[in-house]
């Protein structure tokens, strides 16, 4: 006998096939491998349960928003549950999502029907809700699931990341009537405490992250993977998935957006995702992994508006179409935008390495300018050094702010190469020997750095000027950065990590940008600019990677150094080193 119920997934299915529903291929695929399997089950020892599935819909409807304006109002769930205004109401994409996870069941070994899906896949664009959709599931799971002793754990490449899906259940199940007397919640701020239990059938609901001690003695039921494409193995994903072995009807879930690494070589969800498209696509079977890949398909064109959708089901209600085009218009500028919208935005596998400064935005007017240095006598600024290698290019530069708020910042670089460098590149790159003749670049006798005659040259170079403090990388500059020091220079060693050169990194391509950088067109450092590339975190953290990048990039990496101790001063704001000599080196 058929269920009258209504059937939410069957209903998103024909929107999809039918075209009322704006889809990539492999949301249709996996729309059509639904109404296939339903034509198919019995013979496969599959069926799916209508009303098993809408339990699990009406379970995640009961849940509360947190956060955004749809939390805002005031609950009504005692007076009025069916109009709260601050319940969550899934959407047909999402219904079709935890229908097909909940309501399809497979035949158990030891008789009885258990849940079909040992695997969930969801990768939708940021901000389309999946990890409220993970927190929710994480709830199910631990409540709902008919498993004693359920372990359900929410999983990320630390435990501060993982606590964010963990946090939103918490935080869902104290604002629901029900389960905040069912479940066992520590009190709101308590952020040394990170659990929940069901303390009738032992049952717990925690954070785990992959830096944790020990991953040992797990026996998951549910294991819900977030941000999957941030992790750099797919170690923590075997691991949970082989403690599953002893559960009836385990359930691993992947909630992630695409990432910067398309190589499905190296990067474990990458891995993931091929594998689960190629289950839509029919060309492997696997009965026990449901996928939902919400992507632009290849042949869309990634600034083509009408097909943002496909990436985002969420558009119009969590994102705002204001939104992309606003991101959209910086992506259409700057190719490591680009690269970081079409991931994060449109849900695109990309290449993280691609070039960062477009050459176009950087000799942009008044960029190419020539510098007046007479002009600047006098003036304050800031110094960066970089001696990358003692066998190869340093590079100093000074960055003048400007005295006038539509003025733009003015940079003066300095390079030198020790000649055996420069006898080696002759047959590689005669620009190399052209700038030398012009003087861009300065030979220092013998194979490596010549640190005597740099110091000379930037103790020359600076004294027109107002030097208030260099920053510099502290690799191979011992000997440079005492003599320096002890010639009345402030000397900021920099950490090369992202909390301190990602805000200047940013702050470089602003400046860019807007055309508020005026460098004269220094040949050298423009070669740097064309040869650079970035790395990002899951922050999206910006540093520029001399392993990515294809040449060198001394002289830009100087610039940065500058840039920072501008943001940055020294916290007593040290006088120059005309008012204080022998000052001191500090670590910034």
């Amino acid at each position: 006998m058929k269920s009258s119920a209504p059937d939410p997934a069957l209903e998103y299915v024909s929107q999809v096939i039918d075209g009322e529903i704006v889809a990539g291929e492999l949301v249709r695929l996996a729309c059509e491998r639904h109404l296939e399997d339903l034509k198919t089950a019995q013979g496969r020892g599959l069926r799916f349960d209508v009303a098993l599935g809408n339990r699990a819909i009406n379970f995640f409807e009961l849940g509360h928003h947190i956060r955004g304006r749809w939390a805002r109002g005031a609950c009504t769930c005692v007076s009025d549950p069916a109009r709260c205004p601050s319940r969550i109401e899934l959407l047909p994409w999402q219904k079709f999502n935890v229908a097909s996870v909940f309501g399809w069941l497979r035949a158990g070994s030891s008789g009885g029907w258990v849940r079909r899906f040992v695997e969930w896949y969801l990768q939708v664009a940021r901000k389309n809700a999946k990890t409220t959709i993970g927190a929710l599931a994480g709830l199910y799971l631990l409540t709902m699931d008919d498993e004693p002793g359920a372990e359900v754990y929410s999983a990320a490449t630390k435990r501060d990341q993982a606590r964010i899906m963990w946090d939103t259940a918490a935080e869902i199940a104290r604002r629901t009537p029900g389960l905040a007397k069912r479940i066992a919640l520590p009190k709101p701020g308590a952020r040394n405490v990170a659990n929940m239990h069901v303390l009738s059938t032992a049952s717990k609901f925690e954070p785990l992250g992959a830096d944790a001690d020990t991953t040992d003695g797990l026996n998951p039921s549910g294991a819900l993977i977030d941000e999957f494409h941030a992790h750099k193995t797919g170690d923590l994903a075997d691991v949970l998935t082989s403690g599953t072995g002893a559960r009836d009807q385990p359930l691993v879930g992947y909630f992630t957006t695409a990432g910067l690494n398309a190589d499905p070589t190296t990067s474990a969800c990458r891995a993931q995702r091929d594998y689960c498209a190629m289950v839509l696509r029919g060309e492997l079977e696997d009965d026990s992994v449901f996928a939902y890949i919400a992507e632009l398909d290849e042949s869309d064109e990634w600034n083509d508006r009408d097909v943002w959708a496909k990436a985002n089901p969420m558009l119009g209600h969590s994102i705002m179409l204001e939104e992309l085009e606003k991101w959209a218009t910086k992506a259409e500028r700057m190719p490591r935008e680009r690269a970081t919208f079409k991931a994060k935005r449109l849900d695109m596998w990309v290449d993280g390495a691609g070039s960062w400064l477009e050459l176009d935005e950087w000799n942009a007017s008044p960029a190419c300018d020539p510098i007046d240095v007479a002009a600047l006598h006098g003036r304050e600024c800031f110094g960066g050094l970089d001696l990358a290698s003692r066998k190869d290019l340093t590079a100093f530069s000074l960055l003048f702010p400007p005295l006038e708020p539509d003025d733009p910042y003015q940079a003066l670089v300095w390079f030198w190469s020790p000649e055996r460098m420069i006898k080696q590149r002759k047959i590689q790159d005669r620009a190399i020997l052209t700038w030398l003749d012009q003087g861009f670049i300065e030979a220092t006798e013998g194979n490596t750095v010549h640190l005597g005659l740099i110091r000379k040259r930037i103790n020359e170079i600076s004294a027109p000027f107002n030097v208030r403090e260099i920053g510099f990388d502290p690799w191979n500059a011992a000997g440079i950065q005492t003599d320096l020091t002890d010639d009345g220079f402030l000397m900021v060693e920099l950490r090369q990590g992202f909390a301190t050169l990602s805000p200047p990194t940013k702050e470089l391509e602003t400046l860019v940008l807007d055309r508020r950088l005026q460098h004269g067109a220094n040949p050298v450092l423009t070669w740097n600019a064309r040869n650079a590339r970035v790395r990002t975190d899951p922050n999206e953290n910006l540093m520029i990677c001399r392993r990515r990048s294809t040449e060198k990039i001394d002289g830009l990496a100087a610039l940065i150094f500058a840039l920072q101790r501008k943001m940055k001063p020294a916290e007593s704001q040290t006088p120059s080193r005309y008012e204080n000599p022998g000052a001191e080196m500090i670590v910034g």
